[in-house]
């Protein structure tokens, strides 16, 4: 049986289409490949050396805002336990400059984000309010707390898969409302409705 040798031109000619054709086939297209950011959490203040992760933060929900400040995007987790190595994952569709708003808390089912429309709301019209149950507001159950963060996304769609990574200092909301309501003695007015409006 003879054996045909192979001229080495031909065959290195041969293996460059195959290193080609190879190249082309698994390389060359990545714009399928997703874009994003990944969300860290913490807090600190300017008297700490070190940050801390606070406990009763156990829910976040960060909205995207593109650079006219209109909404385009939320990102959220129910049930998140915060630690240095917690990362939330975001894919994004937008390049540019892109500003994030997070609010966290124990429970934010207490808390009204129904007014946010994605295209529509500014981040200058957000506004967050407990929520009206029944004619009732609710009560929450811990702090709110809220970070701001921004970063301009390049088109990296060259690159494969990229998720920058972006951090909250997540900011404790202080305000406190404490009424007192006592008798002011008979005959009391019953059938008068009483108001309390708060305003800045």
């Amino acid at each position: 049986m003879r054996i045909r040798s192979v001229h080495p031109v031909t065959f290195i000619m041969l293996l460059a289409c195959y290193l080609i054709g190879c190249d082309s086939a698994v390389f060359d297209n990545l714009s399928d490949c997703p874009q994003g950011v990944n969300f860290h959490f913490y807090s600190q203040t300017p008297c700490e050396r070190f940050p801390d992760y606070p406990s009763d933060i156990r829910e976040v929900r960060v909205f995207a805002f593109d650079d006219k400040d209109v909404l385009v995007g939320e990102f959220s987790d129910r049930n998140m336990v915060l630690s240095a190595d917690y990362s939330l994952p975001a894919t994004l569709r937008h390049t540019g400059k892109l500003t994030f708003v997070a609010w966290g808390g124990s429970d934010l089912e207490a808390y009204d984000f129904s007014d946010f429309r994605e295209g529509v709301t500014t981040r200058q019209e957000m506004q967050v309010s407990l929520r009206l149950k029944n004619g009732r507001i609710s009560s929450a159950l811990g702090p709110l707390y809220v970070g701001l963060a921004s970063i301009s996304l390049e088109n990296r769609k060259d690159m494969g898969s990229v998720y920058e990574r972006v951090a909250f200092n997540m900011q404790e909301l202080t305000y406190r409302v404490h009424f007192t309501i006592s008798s002011i003695g008979s005959p009391f007015p019953i059938d008068e409705e009483f108001v309390i409006r708060i305003e800045d």
